[in-house]
This record gives C-alpha cells, structure tokens and sequence, in this order.
C-alpha cells in the first residue's frame, strides 16, 4: 500500500476478498477501517471505502447499479 503498510499474504487475501466484496479497492477499504476504529464510530466501512474511490477515481455507480446490487445482496441473504 502507498502508505508504507505492508500484510501478509493470508491478511493481504483476506482484505483483497473483502474489498472486492464490497465493490472497492483494497486501499480505500483498509483507510476506512482504519478512519472507522479511529472515530469509533458507525459501522460505514463500505460507504467510506466507496467514497474514497470515487475521490481517487471519480468513477460512480448509477443508482440502477446500486438498487441491483443491493436487490442482489438481499436475495442472496434469503438463501442462506
């Protein structure tokens, strides 16, 4: 990462996983977990991390996108 941080290849996998769950990069998602237990505050991790993607790319989903990601996280919940 930019900032010097370096992981282990399970961590670095697992936060790659993760990240790419939530439709991020792994940087952005890293930055908000750690802004997050820093202000201790609301669990917004993929908000945050989706916010610093769009500010370093400027790239955005649409709102359909939105609506059939999250139709799609909820049908995908139900089957659990």
């Amino acid at each position: 990462m930019a900032d010097g941080f370096s992981f282990d290849a399970e961590l670095a996998e697992r936060l790659s996983a993760a990240a790419a769950d939530a439709g991020v990069s792994r940087e952005a998602y890293v930055r908000a977990l750690l802004e997050q237990e820093s202000h201790g505050g609301p669990d917004w991790v993929i908000a945050r991390a989706r916010a610093y993607d769009f500010d370093r790319t400027g790239e955005a989903m649409t709102i359909d996108e939105a609506f059939a990601e999250l139709d799609s996280e909820i049908a995908e919940k139900k089957t659990r």
